[in-house]
C-alpha cells in the first residue's frame, strides 16, 4: 500500500508499519494527523461503536484525534470509504480504547496491523 500512495503523490513520506502497542499507536497516529497526513488503519470493526458488533476485516482512515487537556478521554475521528451507507462517512470521537482494539484484533496474521504513517525522510 505505501508503494501505491507513494507512487500518485510523487513522494516518499509513507511507510506501512505493524503496531501492537497502544502507546506507540496512539503517538503515530497523532504525528500523521498533526503533519495533515491520514493514516490508514486495518481494523476488526467488531471493536467499533458504528458497527455494532459486527465483524469485517476493512480499512479506515484516521484523519484527526482529541484529547482531554489532562491526556485521558482520548478519541479518534475516522473516516470510513465502506460502500454501505450504514457505516460509511465521518465518524468523530471514536474512543481510542476501541480503535486500539479493533488495529490489535488484526494479530492473527503476520503484518496486517498496518498503519501507513507519515515519516520524516
Amino acid at each position: 500500500m505505501s508503494r501505491s500512495i507513494n507512487y500518485w503523490i510523487d513522494e516518499s513520506w509513507y511507510v506501512a508499519k505493524a503496531e501492537n502497542n497502544s502507546t506507540n499507536l496512539w503517538a503515530k497516529l497523532k504525528f500523521a494527523t498533526d503533519y495533515q497526513h491520514p493514516a490508514n488503519i486495518l481494523v476488526d470493526t467488531k471493536y467499533l461503536s458504528g458497527y455494532n458488533g459486527k465483524s469485517v476485516n476493512h480499512f479506515l482512515t484516521a484523519r484527526g484525534y482529541s484529547q482531554d487537556t489532562d491526556g485521558t478521554n482520548k478519541k479518534i475521528h475516522l473516516v470510513d470509504p465502506h460502500y454501505s451507507s450504514t457505516y460509511t462517512g465521518y465518524h468523530n470521537y471514536e474512543p481510542y480504547n476501541n480503535v486500539y482494539s479493533a488495529v490489535n484484533a488484526q494479530s492473527w496474521c503476520e503484518n496486517t496491523r498496518l498503519i501507513v504513517e507519515l515519516e520524516e525522510k
